[in-house]
């Protein structure tokens, strides 16, 4: 009985010669539990806030909407903070100060080589 040669990690559309990706991942190297935890924990946000509604109105019944609509204002602002933080640090990364540029003008570059 002949055994068949290894597999090679590589995606395809299955016409020669093309190759769509290579991965290191081994072959069968996530089993069904593996995939199972990787699926569940994708749409647990969306099973969390299908079953949380009942919760919240339970707790403010008429009013629901307005709670909905002030967990929503929290979470904007949460959102807009951390985007704020991230352009931030964007800028700060990329920026030249003043007292950069100075230093650039007088000693040739900003690491303080003479030109």
């Amino acid at each position: 009985m002949a055994t068949k040669p290894p597999r090679e990690n590589v995606a395809s559309t299955g016409e020669p010669g093309e190759v769509l990706a290579t991965t290191q991942l081994q072959v069968r190297a996530l089993g069904l539990t593996g995939a199972l935890m990787q699926n569940i924990t994708a749409i647990a946000p969306a099973i969390t806030a299908f079953f949380f509604t009942a919760t919240i109105v339970g707790f403010t019944g008429a009013i629901s909407p307005f709670a909905y609509f002030l967990g929503f204002l929290v979470v904007l602002a949460l959102g807009m903070c951390l985007v704020q933080q991230k352009a931030g640090e964007i800028i700060d990364s990329q920026t030249v100060t003043a007292e950069g540029a100075e230093t650039i003008a007088d000693t040739g570059d900003a690491d303080g080589n003479q030109n």
